[in-house]
């Protein structure tokens, strides 16, 4: 059976009372992506817009780092799993000239979406 993401079904059974559920899936990002905004040159906002639900109501958001310089080592920067509400998040403390690599993830009654990334380098000051 092909059920459809955030359609109700009922199921009848010979001895039981009708049986319903909706059906839901992980949090889909389509084509949104994350926003790097530079606030200074090595501090930035990271914000983004809130997912399709995928029928299941959204509890929160985790963002992941990882730096050119430590490809393949992701580090969880925000843990708002339990605050859908919170779209952004500052991050300090970057280092310059080195690119950092976000990965925002919404998180639903079905789990952790696919990631939403992107990207920023912290450029060195003009002189």
């Amino acid at each position: 059976v092909d059920f459809e993401t955030g359609t109700q079904y009922e199921f009848h059974g010979a001895y039981t009372d009708p049986i319903q559920f909706v059906t839901a899936g992980r949090a889909d990002w389509q084509e949104a992506t994350p926003v790097v905004e530079p606030l200074g040159s090595i501090i930035v906002r990271i914000s983004w817009q809130e997912p399709d639900s995928g029928g299941s109501e959204i509890f929160g958001y985790m963002v992941e780092q990882e730096t050119d310089r430590d490809v393949g080592k992701k580090e969880v920067i925000y843990d708002g799993s339990r605050e859908p509400t919170v779209h952004q998040l500052i991050r300090g403390g970057l280092e310059y000239g080195v690119t950092y690599y976000f990965s925002v993830y919404a998180i639903n009654g079905i789990g952790r979406s696919l990631p939403s990334m992107t990207s920023y380098t912290a450029a060195f000051p003009q002189e």
